[in-house]
């Protein structure tokens, strides 16, 4: 028996394959830009992450330095009210940074923040929940 070779099919065949072949590549090539953007956010948060450790951290090692000049001061040796000016606006300063760490680490994380209000709301969320203005997308 032999095989007889039919040049239509083996052309639509050949279509076929080529058309599957482009469409794997470029869901793959998808699929690696979603894996790579992925990480990147991934990586993000891993560093907003260990900020945030490394802020509160400071902000307890100047605390306590404060409460040490407090208790000192109590026990009868006065310290610096400037020394403890300075440690506590630091502290301040720190809180600041942890705070907008905190909320960028939120953001990458799909919450959003009304402009109006100032208000967290889901990422579902059209309208602001508090006080129902149009929520931005950036």
């Amino acid at each position: 028996m032999a095989i007889r070779f039919d040049k239509e099919v083996w052309n639509k065949l050949l279509h076929r394959t080529k058309a599957t072949a482009a469409g794997a590549a470029e869901a793959a090539r998808t699929g690696a830009a979603i894996v790579s953007q992925k990480a990147e956010e991934t990586l993000a948060c891993a560093k907003l992450r260990g900020s945030i450790r490394e802020l509160k951290e400071e902000i307890d090692s100047q605390l306590r330095s404060a409460g040490e000049l407090v208790y000192a001061t109590h026990k009868g040796n006065p310290s610096d009210s400037d020394a403890l000016q300075a440690i506590l606006e630091r502290v301040d300063a720190l809180n600041r940074d942890l705070d907008d760490a905190q909320r960028e680490l939120k953001i990458l994380k799909g919450v959003l923040f009304c402009d109006a209000c100032g208000a967290e709301n889901a990422a579902t969320n059209v309208y602001c929940q508090e006080c129902g203005q149009p929520l931005s997308r950036m």
